[in-house]
């Protein structure tokens, strides 16, 4: 904000006004133009003052608690908040988008921070719980990056993402410098990967300010890593050891946060406790085990009819020593035991599992199978680019709410996360909701009016309902905790 100026007249010029009268009205006149000056310092003193405060907020907290700024950003109104930060657009934008988020808007005025890209819908995993290796076809084309400069250039957190694997595009590099050339020196990167690539990347990655590495483990030794995900004999061992020099590099002073995950299924539900015992040996930041997503029906090439957790014939015996293994865990833990439990069909499709024989597919023959090949090639992704209209209003909720969550439910996601996670440039509402119950699906793919998709009626009326009810379905049994 550039400091206001008062111009101080002096006598010259003044000659003419002679005698007593002349020389009081100076005097007079120099005065009150001093207290102006004074009057005009103070209120800058007090904007730069706050400005500093919350400049202060934002780096004293923004590592430790979030929600702390929350606590703090309410203080002010919103037009406070943009004239104090009216040089500084990003973190502007940033703290406002805290603000609104903090009273429970429902039409925004902020570009979320957190932005995940698709990088990669193909992938060199065969995951038992995944579809990208089964229907992924596309890559970002370096044009179509260049679409979202304008919203990235307000991203605190970009996420190099994807249903894929994003390392394993061609042009990774170039997509890193030009991502590195617009972000706020104040931003930075994470990306998830399986990990295979990162042996190579490393140094690029960490020169791209990319600090945060989530990496898809999904197992706690080389047998369980390959039935899970379906990599080469030797990835795993080939992971742990990038993991390694990502800590030692971190050990040396560079800021960088590691997290391994494991989305928990019956096959690897017994390798919960040793996977936390690795975390403690590699010494990560954080270990998020994950909740495997529900589904309303057979999803072709997959096995996911064995996948629920609870299952497993020891469920109970095990996720009780998953349970004791995170109670003795210095490391932080990101999961949600209960949710294990929740069911993962709809209830036709647990009604189908009962009373037919779902039959086993290897990756092997669910590549080769015709009729999955078929189903996969014809899945046409969202042709229509619809805009979030209110197709019929519902209230999807089932009657089971197994975390007891009532209004408000303070879901970050629809104020601060954009979450494009593949080619059909979908903006997912949330990790675990594909879209708004009730409502057309909400697109951007850089060419469109971004504010006015980021405030579709779904958009808008999600926000409602996490404020004044009722929940929708997916919100009620979401393992993020809030």
């Amino acid at each position: 904000m550039p400091s206001p100026t008062v111009k101080l007249l002096g006598t010259k010029g003044m000659s003419r006004w002679n005698g007593v009268w002349s020389r009081r009205f100076i005097k007079i006149f120099h005065r009150l133009v001093l207290r102006v000056k004074e009057a005009i310092s103070c209120d800058l003193m007090v904007v730069l003052a706050k400005s500093e405060k919350i400049r202060h907020w934002y780096l004293h907290h923004l590592y430790l608690d979030e929600l702390k700024i929350v606590d703090h950003i309410v203080q002010f109104g919103p037009e406070e908040i943009q004239d104090i930060l009216n040089d500084d657009l990003w973190l502007k934008n940033l703290m406002m988008n805290y603000w609104e988020f903090a009273v429970g808007k429902t039409s925004v005025t902020t570009i979320p921070w957190d932005i995940c890209i698709p990088i990669s819908d193909v992938c060199n995993a065969r995951c038992t719980f995944c579809t990208s290796w089964l229907e992924g076809k596309e890559q970002i084309s370096l044009q179509q990056l260049d679409r979202f400069e304008p919203i990235l250039r307000f991203g605190r957190k970009v996420g190099l993402a994807g249903h894929g694997e994003p390392l394993s595009h061609p042009n990774i590099i170039d997509i890193l410098d030009r991502i590195t050339c617009w972000i706020d020196p104040r931003a930075n990167c994470y990306v998830i990967t399986n990990g295979v690539y990162l042996e190579s990347l490393m140094d690029k990655l960490i020169a791209a300010r990319v600090s945060n590495f989530g990496i898809s483990l999904n197992a706690a030794s080389s047998v369980i890593h390959q039935k899970v995900m379906g990599l080469k004999v030797g990835a795993f061992e080939k992971i742990i050891e990038s993991i390694q020099k990502l800590v030692a590099i971190r050990n040396s002073g560079q800021e960088i946060g590691l997290s391994i995950s494991m989305v928990v299924t019956q096959q690897n539900l017994h390798e919960v406790a040793d996977f936390i015992e690795l975390g403690h040996r590699l010494n990560v930041n954080t270990i998020q085990l994950k909740t495997l997503a529900g589904i309303g029906g057979e999803i072709p090439g997959l096995n996911y009819h064995e996948l629920p957790p609870y299952l497993h014939p020891d469920f109970k015996v095990l996720r009780q020593r998953a349970a004791d293994a995170i109670g003795h865990a210095s490391v932080s833990i990101q999961s949600d035991l209960l949710s294990w439990e929740t069911p993962v069909f709809s209830r036709e499709f647990q009604k189908r599992i009962h009373t037919s024989q779902l039959i086993h597919i290897s990756r092997e023959e669910a590549q080769k199978d015709v009729e999955v090949r078929r189903y996969w090639s014809g899945q046409e992704k969202f042709v229509e680019r619809t805009k979030g209209k209110l197709k019929k209003a519902i209230d999807d909720f089932d009657g089971n709410n197994p975390f007891d969550r009532t209004p408000r439910y303070a879901c970050r996601s629809p104020y601060q996360t954009l979450y494009i996670n593949d080619f059909s440039y979908s903006m997912v509402p949330c990790c675990y909701m594909n879209s708004v119950p009730g409502f057309e699906g909400t697109f951007y793919n850089g060419s469109e009016d971004f504010m006015e998709e980021w405030n579709s009626p779904a958009m808008v009326e999600l926000r409602r309902r996490l404020n004044d009810g009722p929940l929708f379905n997916m919100c009620t049994k979401c393992p993020s905790i809030y």
